[in-house]
């Protein structure tokens, strides 16, 4: 099933691309995927292939990337973008979990899942709604191009995944992350230095992580 292609559009102005698939009948639980940095939302295919029918499912097109690079004045390129230019990027998941609440989801709710700087932007999104259930971290940063996410961290209530490699920093952002969240957080550690989505190529429990990390929110919610 490859889901309904949807066009979003966020308040400032840029056209989000996105595809969704449906929750099981009379269920408003949501999920939203965000994609690491000059990805598309395609590269959840393998988390999608599990996690379809559990809930509402979106994955997007962050702004710059994919298919979202109509804005207001004209094309956008991630390679373009400043550190508010990422921070705008919040703008992409309101208006996924918008259109999830309008079809049916309890949009403010949502489990939210990410990737590289996906996963900061996710995480900033969180702390700002307070009733975001569940996170799922993949290779998390505390300052991807500029966004700091360490006061989104100490403000953000929810549950918690963290996935990361051995690569050059992941740890540092790993362990502030596991101090911060204590006995809210699952961290898991994949050999090898794989990055964002690509840690689940190393270690396939990545995916069942995630899945479980989405499974123990949603009845939290």
């Amino acid at each position: 099933d490859g889901g309904q292609d949807v066009r979003l559009t966020t308040a400032d102005g840029v056209t989000i691309a996105a595809t969704y698939w449906p929750g099981p009948a009379g269920d408003r639980g949501c999920v939203v995927m965000v994609h690491q940095l000059s990805s598309t939302r395609a590269e959840w295919a393998p988390f999608v292939a599990r996690l379809r029918g559990r809930a509402h499912l979106m994955t997007i097109d962050l702004r710059g990337h994919g298919q979202s690079t109509a804005g207001p004045d004209g094309a956008l390129s991630w390679k373009d973008f400043t550190t508010d230019d990422w921070a705008a990027a919040d703008q992409d998941v309101t208006a996924a979990t918008a259109w999830l609440s309008d079809h049916g989801a309890d949009g403010d709710r949502c489990v939210l899942v990410g990737a590289s700087i996906g996963s900061s932007v996710v995480l900033r999104w969180a702390a700002s709604h307070g009733h975001v259930p569940g996170v799922a971290l993949l290779s998390p940063g505390l300052g991807y191009r500029g966004l700091d996410t360490t006061a989104a961290a100490k403000a953000y209530p929810g549950l918690a995944l963290v996935v990361r490699s051995e690569e050059r920093g992941a740890e540092d952002a790993a362990t502030f992350l596991e101090r911060t969240w204590g006995d809210r957080v699952v961290m898991r550690v994949v050999p090898g230095t794989s990055h964002g989505v690509r840690t689940a190529n190393d270690d396939p429990g990545v995916i069942d992580a995630v899945v479980d990390l989405v499974d123990r929110a949603l009845q939290a919610r």
